[in-house]
């Protein structure tokens, strides 16, 4: 898989969003920010449901969509 997102950097994409990255794992997510950071200005963002400090080294930036869900149904309530 790590040649396959150096083959797109090279390409010309500047990043990836994850939508499975909780699916995904740590260790591998690492090693996927790892080779993607190889091509300058890459950037990994993940969609992560649960907390997510736990999240920020092996990705580049986090969606918190538990945050997201509080923050919308707080607005729902207004």
């Amino acid at each position: 898989m790590i040649p396959v997102i150096q083959g797109y950097l090279r390409d010309g994409a500047d990043g990836w969003r994850l939508d499975v990255a909780f699916d995904i794992g740590f260790r591998y997510l690492g090693e996927l920010t790892q080779a993607a950071h190889r091509a300058t200005g890459s950037l990994v963002i993940g969609e992560i449901w649960n907390y997510p400090e736990q999240w920020s080294p092996a990705l580049d930036a986090v969606m918190n969509m538990t945050a997201r869900e509080i923050i919308s149904r707080c607005a729902a309530a207004m």
